[in-house]
């Protein structure tokens, strides 16, 4: 109960303390960048190089590039640049290795797959165009293409190859966004070489799509088609059926480019086959749009027109307004050279409403995009302030909305410590209360053992005189005294065996009692109690017979066996009458001999039966009859043997086991 309690009252305290610790971390959470910015800028020159400040550093960029625009000039992602030169001041290699996972999260690297769009209309506001306004990843990173190449020096000097071409492909994407194609292949070269001696195909992969890319745009057609099949061969390897799909449309519109519209259709058919049996249905209005083109530059009109269709529904369907305007244009265009020129001015006329809608959507987002970019710059300092005031202002409400759960989490707190100290003062009187009772209990069997010792030389001594004392008086005639002396006898022996008894109830108490299992001859352990009872018996008139033959031999303990036969015999003598009549047997039952005391006295009760098979031997009390019961009872257990007491017409047959002994 005590251990069950203590548990509930742990359980309880570390319940509060996480609460505690969980309020405590939200209430925190919003100033953990200035905490940060606390301890590695306050003290810069006194911090102290190790592992956990190269996190503290890296953590604490990630959390300014989350918060851009409403920082200091302390408070930019390039500061994960000074985790980085620690790692290598104290050769901290993991620290060197997660740099590429740190940049990516700090700069918002990404790496997906490019692909050439090209619009069926040539006045079209492309995505491509609005890219270089947005200047997406120089608005992120700024000076990126200085710490990815401070990183793949490093990396170089260390031979971890492939990190070092991981941040040589993010060095080129900088200028392959900014059109500077031709500073980015050579980049990508130095990516491909480490990428390759690194056995990094995902990233060889990557290298030839953006290669391709590349020359597509330079016009140089032969070597972007070299890098496409080199990229289809990557994924074939790979077995990666979704930039198989992207690679194949690519390769198709170098195709176009190189007026092979054939090659184009066969690569796009494939594409849009591939992503249909894969389920990726993403590209589906792109792809027919793709095939169409071939078909019109193959002057294929009205598979075109088919295919045409298709793409303007799925497009509407789906809400693609840019693939919309793309299947319309081209649409038109194919019906005017079928000969359907009604239907391609109808065509024509919803395409140029859609694609000034279009043109005013974009350059929408655009100005949003680049007032936010500058409004952000250009208030740092003002924005710096009112975010800090903010927080304050955001903790205090959060402060006062939880005085009532701290309250209650404090009583709480009070209650369990109350309960815990009058639990532990409990336990501790009970274990005093064990402790002492555990004390009495050994000093009452040393006490009987002492006693039991002292008295049982005396015995010895008195029935040692007893025996000339009866010879002398039997020989001048005194019958009268030499009765007297007899039963002074007898009932010494008595005691003898109550003192026996005793000393082995102690032993039993105290845990000092050993089973020393030999090979005993059960006629001579028979043959030694019944001469010690055989004068009584003659005396009173009764009969001990023995059917024990000297052959049978079990392994027993020989003093346990000898207390247990005087312990019977003695109890049939005392209880039963003139002319009783004590027979004894044995039988080889498998492994075991049975051995059998039957007397024809009155017999024990059955009630009395039951309650010494219930009990033991160890906790036996009482009188004499019921300790030596009990005794055998428990010695017979000891040596591996079972006991069994049956009630006759007359008198009692107390029977039990012992193992043979083998040799």
């Amino acid at each position: 109960m005590f251990d069950h309690m203590r548990a509930l009252i742990s359980s309880g305290t570390c319940i509060i303390v996480l609460l505690c610790i969980s309020f405590y971390s939200s209430s925190q959470s919003k100033s953990r960048i200035d905490q940060l910015n606390s301890e590695l800028f306050s003290q810069h020159d006194k911090l102290k190089d190790d592992t956990v400040n190269v996190w503290k550093y890296y953590e604490y960029a990630i959390l300014c590039s989350e918060k851009e625009g409403a920082w200091n000039s302390d408070k930019e992602p390039w500061v994960c640049t000074y985790g980085f030169q620690m790692s290598k001041r104290i050769g901290y290699t993991k620290g060197i290795r997660e740099y590429t996972n740190v940049l990516k999260k700090c700069f918002r690297q990404t790496e997906g797959l490019p692909a050439i769009i090209v619009h069926t209309y040539p006045d079209a506001v492309s995505r491509d165009t609005l890219r270089l306004l947005y200047q997406a990843r120089k608005q992120h990173h700024g000076g990126t293409v200085d710490w990815y190449r401070h990183a793949y020096e490093t990396y170089i000097e260390m031979r971890m190859f492939r990190e070092a071409g991981m941040v040589r492909f993010w060095n080129a994407l900088a200028f392959y966004d900014s059109d500077s194609f031709r500073e980015a292949l050579q980049l990508f070269e130095q990516a491909g070489i480490y990428s390759y001696l690194a056995d990094d195909h995902h990233y060889l992969l990557k290298l030839a799509l953006y290669k391709g890319c590349a020359y597509y745009y330079l016009k140089n057609y032969s070597s972007a088609l070299k890098e496409f099949n080199r990229a289809k061969n990557e994924c074939s390897l790979l077995k990666d059926s979704s930039s198989q799909i992207l690679t194949l449309y690519n390769r198709g519109e170098v195709f176009l480019a190189m007026q092979n519209p054939k090659q184009a259709l066969g690569d796009f058919s494939e594409a849009f086959s591939l992503g249909r049996l894969h389920g990726d249905t993403c590209r589906d209005i792109s792809g027919r749009i793709k095939v169409a083109r071939a078909y019109y530059s193959l002057k294929q009109f009205s598979a075109c027109i088919q295919e045409l269709t298709k793409a303007l529904e799925e497009a509407k369907m789906k809400g693609d307004k840019n693939g919309e305007a793309d299947a319309l244009y081209l649409l038109s265009n194919a019906l005017m050279q079928s000969g359907d020129k009604g239907s391609a001015a109808d065509y024509l006329h919803e395409f140029v409403s859609l694609r000034d809608s279009l043109f005013t959507a974009e350059l929408s987002d655009f100005m949003k995009s680049r007032e936010y970019f500058w409004i952000n710059k250009l208030g740092r300092q003002i924005t710096y302030q009112a975010h800090i005031d903010h927080e304050r202002n955001a903790f205090y409400i959060q402060l006062r909305k939880n005085k009532f759960f701290l309250w209650g989490i404090l009583i709480l707190a009070l209650l369990l410590s109350l309960i815990g100290v009058l639990l532990f003062r409990s336990n501790r009187s009970n274990k005093k209360a064990n402790e002492y009772l555990r004390q009495l209990d050994q000093t009452r069997n040393l006490f009987v053992s002492i006693i039991a010792h002292d008295l049982r030389g005396p015995l010895f001594a008195t029935d040692l005189l007893l025996m000339p004392a009866i010879q002398k008086a039997q020989q001048a005639g005194h019958e009268e005294l030499a009765a007297s002396l007899k039963e002074i006898r007898l009932q010494n022996r008595r005691r003898r065996l109550l003192l026996d008894n005793l000393l082995s109830w102690a032993s039993i108490q105290r845990g000092t009692l050993k089973c020393n299992l030999q090979k005993v001859n059960v006629a001579e352990v028979f043959s030694n109690a019944i001469s010690i009872y055989l004068p009584e018996a003659q005396e009173t008139g009764s009969i001990i017979k023995t059917g024990i033959v000297e052959r049978e031999d079990i392994l027993a303990d020989p003093d346990m066996m000898n207390l247990i036969i005087r312990n019977l015999i003695d109890n049939a003598l005392k209880h039963g009458d003139r002319g009783l009549e004590i027979s004894s047997g044995a039988c080889v039952e498998g492994p075991d001999l049975r051995i059998c005391i039957s007397d024809n006295g009155p017999g024990i009760d059955q009630e009395v039966i039951d309650r010494i098979m219930n009990e033991s031997g160890m906790n036996a009390t009482g009188n004499n009859n019921k300790l030596g019961l009990s005794l055998i009872l428990f010695f017979v257990e000891l040596q591996g043997g079972k006991l069994r007491i049956e009630q006759l017409n007359k008198g009692t047959c107390i029977s039990f086991t012992m193992p043979l002994y083998k040799d």
